[in-house]
């Protein structure tokens, strides 16, 4: 099957979901809005939570958000399909509430995607730090090996 890309520039429709994450929150939404691909929408699914996520999120003022709020905590399965349900975008990524991404994160992969017509599919890994310092890289076994020898080196992530 070939892929087919609708346009040049292809919407991404970024699903987060949250259950009381205000204190991570801003900085997730913040590494969206520094991201140097800007054609993305954000689908943002409060699963119930009690604290003030829903409030920092509606107090973005930006027409890319869409929020959809869950009666109570359905849990993630339940907050991803609702994201799901709701994208419009011709790519999907998922953003955790409390994570964040290097800027050029959807650029390089919209690219490598455009670029590769067998990918249907791409992950990617995450890496964990302390005191700003890298400690350790959660994802696939073979890319683990690699990465963890470069982490305290000055690399273009």
């Amino acid at each position: 099957m070939e892929k087919v890309m609708k346009s040049e520039n292809p919407l991404v429709s970024v699903i987060m979901t949250c259950f009381n994450s205000e204190s991570t929150l801003p900085d997730a939404i913040s590494s969206l809005f520094f991201q140097t691909y800007n054609n993305w929408e954000l689908i943002f699914i409060d699963d119930g939570s009690t604290d003030r996520s829903l409030e920092i999120v509606r107090g973005v003022s930006d027409e890319r958000i869409k929020i959809r709020e869950l009666i109570k905590n359905y849990g993630r399965g339940h907050a991803y399909q609702a994201g799901l349900e709701a994208c419009s975008g011709e790519f999907i990524m998922f953003l955790d509430s409390d994570d964040w991404w290097y800027s050029n994160k959807i650029l390089k992969q919209i690219n490598y995607m455009k670029s590769s017509s067998r990918t249907k599919i791409l992950g990617s890994a995450m890496v964990s730090a302390k005191n700003n310092m890298p400690i350790g890289i959660r994802g696939q076994i073979n890319f683990n090996n690699i990465a963890k020898n470069k982490l305290t080196k000055n690399i273009n992530y």
